[in-house]
């Protein structure tokens, strides 16, 4: 049975390349995501990441940070009309 993620599936699991993971990580753990395993480097405890993926502690706060970010601009046909 499987009991950790690589780095790569907790990005998968949130949606986002692992670049986009590092990026938003600080940001994610300060909302209690999980942090890495203690000795397994990179890798998370995937029950840790499941629960706070699911909305326990801090993790709907988070909600805004792993969503696709929508342009700010109007569209241009409704600044014709």
């Amino acid at each position: 049975m499987k009991l950790v993620f690589t780095h790569a599936e907790v990005a998968e699991a949130l949606g986002k390349s692992i670049a986009d993971f590092d990026t938003l990580r600080p940001s994610l753990e300060a909302l209690g995501f999980p942090k890495p395993v203690r000795g397994l480097g990179n890798c998370w405890s995937i029950m840790d990441v499941i629960r706070w993926v699911n909305g326990e502690g801090s993790s709907m706060m988070a909600a805004h940070l792993l969503t696709e970010e929508e342009d700010p601009r109007p569209d241009v046909h409704d600044e014709i009309q």
